[in-house]
């Protein structure tokens, strides 16, 4: 219930959340768990952040299958736009 309002928050937020959300994916991802991992991965493809393509692409190998599934929709809903 948390991490959805969470979720809903930042994307409200729009574009403004995009590099907080890019930087604790690339710096401090081990401190969060999958699922909120998982959360920012998929807020990243909602708000079509094609910042975020690197960040996406690098959790591909990702260890979690749950993260690698949702990087790869995000990856397919930014393209959606192009």
């Amino acid at each position: 219930m948390i991490q959805r309002r969470v979720a809903e928050i930042l994307f409200d937020l729009g574009p403004q959340a995009i590099d907080p959300i890019l930087a604790i994916l690339e710096t401090r991802a081990e401190q969060f768990s999958e699922n909120a991992r998982t959360v920012m991965v998929r807020l990243l493809g909602m708000l079509h952040a094609k910042a975020a393509v690197p960040t996406l692409t690098r959790l591909l190998k990702d260890r979690d299958v749950s993260l690698r599934v949702n990087a790869v929709r995000s990856l397919a809903t930014i393209g959606d736009r192009t």
